[in-house]
């Protein structure tokens, strides 16, 4: 059984477990955040999508070249990742 968390280094905050998705968008500090997400995450979270000002599908590929694909398109204030591994490792690279 999963259990929940939160964790929070700095500016970094994951959270897990059931619940986590219907208080995203208030953890990500309200609407207005920028998202990196897949298509099938896009798809399960409308609610989060929704609060973001945009949003761009990380592709499959090597982190280092999709973060440098969408560094001028993400600013770096508020960045939510919702997704898989790869998607976190964008966001981390982007954000720092």
């Amino acid at each position: 059984m999963a259990r929940s968390f939160r964790w929070q280094d700095g500016e970094r905050l994951i959270v897990f477990g059931r619940g986590a998705l219907d208080d995203a968008v208030d953890a990500l500090g309200g609407p207005g955040y920028t998202l990196l997400t897949t298509p099938r995450a896009k798809d399960a979270a409308p609610g989060i999508v929704a609060g973001a000002d945009a949003f761009h599908i990380v592709a499959p590929g090597h982190v280092d070249q999709l973060a440098v694909g969408l560094l001028d398109a993400v600013p770096g204030d508020r960045i939510g990742a919702l997704g898989g591994g790869r998607v976190f490792a964008v966001a981390q690279a982007i954000g720092g």
